[in-house]
């Protein structure tokens, strides 16, 4: 079986590794320079009423030096079967708990955020297994890091040095996701623990795997992508993006709506319902030696987000999807019918 092959399939097998209501922002060209800085925001016009209704200006102002701690777990069930023999199956099960910061480090006279972020714990596992074995991963941030398969290692090795050493994160007002940057140390503690006589590109292609696995955890925090302009009480939009794969690219479409505008605490929070669609662009693979092909798709995501307007951050996220897919791969002839069933669910408690 050839490379993109083997990787379809593992692409079938963790659908669920694609991260809930998750859409990658773009940079958008701000500055790097903590200029413009702006410590007190006024957040008294967010929310307005007319002869429609409530709206609300959804551009978050958090003020300079607030911290936020939060709690995030994910988890993720896959099972893969044989249509036509349901006892022949694998079945993996991942589980992720993540503990971090969020400080409010500067905003400027773009509304842009940057956010200094720490990590305090992280702990992981993974399970894979069949009718007859099965296999556990587990890693935790507290303890020295004992794995031996060489891919789960590495992840491990990054979570090490993400513990405790602080790096910076950019957003835009619409909670729009820019950049990671200041991974200078966790970089450096990396290629040291490696052995420091990598080549630049592997050093380069290090640096950019860092990045993709803290936005792989932190994107959650920063869904969804607000309109920018004033948006209704029961009104909705929406957000279409596209998860690049070679093989068989996927178009996401995430719809919300603000159900509710509350006043706790002596603060304005919104509450949205968001719903997920997923759909295959080309439904068919083909190389020399096999195929895949995806006969149906049934998706269901769903979520419910809390977001306090007055201080300008998260109060809370609880998103469920849930994905079946039937599909036939041919190997050399030979045609198999399987079906993949994937949940997943995202839960970020504010501490």
């Amino acid at each position: 079986m050839s490379n993109k092959l083997r990787k379809l399939f593992v692409f079938l097998l963790i659908l669920s590794t694609a991260v809930v209501f998750q859409n990658c922002g773009k940079k958008d060209g701000t500055d790097k320079k903590d200029d413009g800085k702006n410590k007190s925001k006024d957040n008294s016009e967010l929310i307005k009423k007319d002869e429609k209704g409530q709206k609300v200006d959804l551009k978050l102002k958090p003020n300079t030096g607030d911290l936020f701690k939060y709690k995030l777990t994910r988890s993720s069930n896959n099972k893969e079967s044989d249509a036509k023999n349901q006892n022949d199956f694998i079945n993996t099960e991942s589980n992720e708990l993540y503990y971090y910061n969020l400080e409010i480090a500067d905003v400027n006279d773009f509304g842009t955020i940057t956010y200094k972020v720490k990590f305090d714990s992280i702990t992981t596992s993974d399970r894979i297994a069949n009718k007859d074995s099965s296999i556990l991963r587990e890693y935790n941030s507290n303890r020295k890091d004992t794995s031996s398969n060489k891919e789960i290692t590495i992840y491990n090795k990054v979570y090490n040095h993400i513990i405790n050493n602080a790096f910076r994160i950019r957003v835009n007002s619409n909670n729009e996701f820019i950049e990671v940057y200041e991974l200078e140390v966790i970089n450096e503690k990396l290629f040291t623990e490696l052995g420091d006589t990598l080549s630049s590109q592997s050093k380069d292609q290090l640096k950019d795997f860092v990045k993709s696995v803290i936005k792989d955890v932190l994107l959650s925090q920063f869904q969804p992508e607000f309109p920018k302009t004033e948006i209704y009480k029961d009104s909705t939009w929406s957000k279409t993006t596209v998860t690049e794969n070679q093989m068989l690219p996927l178009r996401n479409i995430a719809t919300y709506k603000i159900k509710d505008i509350q006043k706790r605490d002596n603060s304005d929070f919104i509450v949205i319902d968001g719903k997920l669609d997923i759909e295959f662009i080309n439904k068919e693979y083909k190389e020399k030696g096999g195929s895949v092909l995806i006969n149906d798709i049934t998706s269901n995501g769903n979520g419910t987000i809390e977001f306090n307007l007055t201080k300008g951050n998260l109060a809370k996220k609880e998103t469920i999807q849930s994905v079946k897919i039937n599909y036939k791969k041919t190997l050399k002839g030979a045609s198999l019918y399987g079906i993949s069933e994937t949940a997943i669910t995202v839960k970020i408690e504010l501490l």
